[in-house]
């Protein structure tokens, strides 16, 4: 009789898969987290089971097959030898290449299975990545600015993983924000920036700058021209060429208007004492924005100067600049008087001039009826500027007629001397 022989095979499950990173470390949940740009490589770690289980790697429901794509690759399941506990190992391995942002949160899981009889034991990890931020951008920052205003300023970037950290900085110059907020999923961040522009900040640049903490690389930044309105600043200058201890009358003058404002003025008024200087070419008054001439200057154009300039801002007055004429002599009062006085009587004259710098000596001349010129004594006369006073006593005809004054300063002799027309008495 022939003895029958019944063989059969036990099928022994294996253990769960264990996920480990190219560190060697036994990963949990999560798989990272991976810079932009960078590779993954995990192994897919299984021990024991009988027969020997068959690994593989699944995304999205879908088996990954070796040479799938370009950017993954998947090894062969293969043997490891055996571990302490004298259980066989059993691995694979998988390569992502360059991971990208899409990549993000996406779950890689190895699949065990080494029966029909029993279910295929598996494990997922997520992918965790450090996103730099896609983009920052002001928000709100592109009008023009006035000196001394405060401003509220926001810049906003988004997404970075973790979220970005925005920095201000005012040329090389690190600022301080007062406020930052991140969205609840973390994507945004919004900074705000309380300014307080300076005239020195005209023309600067402001930078908004967002940066992942995390990553040495990836830094994005956006600069904004700084334009800073500003009442005008104006300067009053005599002409450069001039000096202003000796203007003479009759030459010409000529005030710089210097303005610095933004924007630029839209008028500039001229004032000579605190009076509006108007265009007159035909009186030798020159007027533009920048310039006042004065042609065949004289003592009524001697005083104060200024020039205010008006933007936007407001208007900003300069400095008076104050214009002195030298002139010679001229009488303050009556060209010509006419006194009577008897003989041998003393009558006071006194001969007040104008002139600047004061005048500095007088004379007196008699031209009697008898057609005589003489030059009295100076004992008979008291000096005092700006006039002379002259004590005269007429003793006989032929001291009378014409009393003539004439004052001297360093501009010169008096061209119209001032008249006293003596006659008798009665």
């Amino acid at each position: 009789m022939t003895a029958i022989t019944y063989s059969s095979t036990v099928s022994v499950p294996s253990e769960k898969p264990r996920i480990v990173d190219e560190r060697g470390k036994t990963l949990s949940a999560v798989a990272g987290p991976y810079e932009e740009g960078s590779s993954m490589s995990l192994t897919c770690v299984v021990s024991g089971g009988r027969p020997r289980p068959e690994l593989s790697w699944w995304l999205d429901g879908a088996e990954i097959k070796s040479g799938d794509g370009n950017s993954v690759s998947v090894g062969m399941t293969k043997s490891d030898g055996r571990n302490g506990g004298g259980m066989d190992i059993t691995t694979r391995l998988l390569v992502v290449q360059k991971l990208n942002r899409s990549q993000l949160h996406t779950s890689y899981t190895c699949v065990a299975n080494n029966s029909n009889k029993t279910a295929p034991l598996m494990t997922a990890v997520a992918v965790e990545m450090l996103l730099a931020p896609l983009s920052v951008m002001f928000v709100n920052t592109w009008q023009p600015l006035s000196k001394g205003k405060e401003f509220t300023l926001e810049c906003q970037s988004y997404g970075s993983r973790p979220s970005a950290k925005i920095t201000w900085w005012k040329d090389n110059l690190k600022l301080n924000t007062s406020d930052e907020q991140v969205s609840s999923d973390g994507n945004v961040t919004t900074s705000k920036l309380i300014f307080t522009p300076l005239i020195s900040d005209h023309d600067g640049r402001l930078t908004c700058r967002a940066h992942n903490p995390r990553l040495a690389t990836g830094v994005l930044e956006q600069a904004w021209k700084l334009d800073v309105f500003y009442l005008p600043k104006v300067r009053l200058e005599l002409g450069s060429k001039m000096n202003p201890k000796k203007i003479k009358e009759g030459g010409d003058v000529y005030f710089e208007c210097i303005v610095d404002s933004n924007p630029n003025a839209y008028k500039v008024i001229w004032r000579h004492n605190k009076a509006v200087v108007a265009n007159n070419p035909k009186g030798g008054v020159m007027v533009t924005d920048s310039a006042l001439a004065i042609q065949a200057v004289g003592r009524k154009n001697a005083g104060n100067y200024s020039c205010t300039a008006y933007n936007v801002e407001g208007d900003g007055r300069s400095n008076d600049v104050h214009l002195t004429v030298i002139y010679k002599p001229v009488c303050k009062i009556n060209y010509i008087r006419t006194v009577a006085v008897g003989r041998n009587e003393d009558i006071r004259l006194s001969c007040e001039v104008d002139a600047y710098p004061p005048a500095t000596d007088y004379q007196w001349l008699l031209n009697n009826t008898s057609g005589t010129s003489l030059e009295l004594n100076s004992g008979t006369m008291d000096t005092s500027p700006p006039s002379s006073t002259l004590i005269y006593r007429p003793a006989s005809d032929a001291d009378y007629g014409s009393l003539a004054c004439k004052a001297t300063n360093i501009a010169g002799v008096q061209e119209h001397p001032c008249l006293f027309i003596v006659i008798p008495a009665g």
